[in-house]
């Protein structure tokens, strides 16, 4: 391989930013919906990168995030203005992802040592509501993108049918100095949520559910509408719970992708290249998290 390669570089870049033991590959075949995992070295990442732009040329998307504990915690769908305010705050990220144009995600180092999952999660969904964040993705084992490879998504092609590089907006490295009283806040605002929840009473829910995609989506919408969330109703949160109903049924993703258009909250607020996106993203995000919850199940 050759050391000036372009994408080699760039993966070294990402590794060097994201220090980690050990990490995950995930290499998403799109047409088939299916998810294949490789467990690996920052040596070996480095080694495979044939066998990675093979699989990017041939349509995979290429993810990757630590294996296991770690120290870093993912935000996904930030803003150029939201990534400028966490530096303010001291909250800078180690690794900024470019997904495609204008779309960002990343990586913040919070302590030396790797947290407990929970912990990680937790401060997930902080930063998440800190930053207007996708709150879906801030589970404490979120894939993000590796950098130097294509985003396969269809929506993204340009005009001469070329597809977006992943690319790194910026990186630092070590642990940021606000780290201990990120966790100790995320923590309390973890502890409050949980509070309200129980002192909320419980709304009846009903239990019949209906074979029509459509009617199928919006009693999911009205089921979570129902709900006393301690930070209200959140409709991105709602359509994520939607959409995995609806994959899980084996609802095509062309009429998934027409229900939210019609029907989604969140798509109506956006613009219409955001709402695109948005509307890709959740679904995308959805086949992952069911091929890896069927996978766990043994299906």
């Amino acid at each position: 391989m050759n050391e000036d390669d372009n994408t080699t570089r760039t993966v070294k870049y990402q590794l060097s930013a994201l220090p980690c033991k050990e990490y995950e590959i995930g290499i998403y075949d799109r047409a088939n919906d299916v998810m294949q995992l490789k467990n690996s070295t920052a040596k070996s990442i480095i080694n495979s990168i044939k066998y990675y732009k093979y699989n990017n040329i041939n349509g995979k998307d290429i993810f990757i995030r630590p294996l296991g504990k770690s120290p870093f915690i993912f935000i996904d769908d930030l803003s150029i203005t939201a990534i400028a305010k966490m530096k303010e705050n001291g909250h800078h990220l180690a690794l900024v992802i470019e997904s495609s144009p204008q779309n960002y995600h990343g990586w913040l180092r919070v302590a030396e040592h790797p947290l407990e999952n929970e912990v990680a999660s937790a401060v997930g969904r902080y930063l998440a509501h800190l930053y207007d964040g996708d709150k879906r993705s801030s589970d404490w084992r979120h894939f993000g993108r590796l950098a130097g490879f294509t985003n396969r998504k269809p929506i993204h092609v340009n005009e001469i049918g070329q597809h977006p590089f992943v690319s790194i907006l910026e990186y630092t490295k070590g642990v940021i100095s606000a780290g201990d009283n990120l966790i100790a806040d995320a923590l309390l605002y973890e502890e409050r949520k949980q509070a309200e929840i129980k002192e909320r009473p419980r709304p009846v829910i009903d239990r019949t559910m209906s074979t029509d995609p459509e009617a199928m989506y919006d009693e999911e919408i009205q089921r979570l509408k129902s709900i006393p969330w301690p930070d209200g109703y959140n409709a991105s949160d709602a359509d994520w719970s939607a959409v995995i109903k609806l994959l899980l049924n084996g609802v095509d993703e062309e009429i998934v992708s027409s229900i939210l258009y019609k029907r989604s909250d969140s798509v109506s607020k956006r613009s219409p290249q955001r709402a695109v996106d948005y509307v890709q993203r959740t679904i995308t995000n959805g086949f992952i998290k069911v091929s890896e919850m069927k996978s766990s199940n043994g299906g």
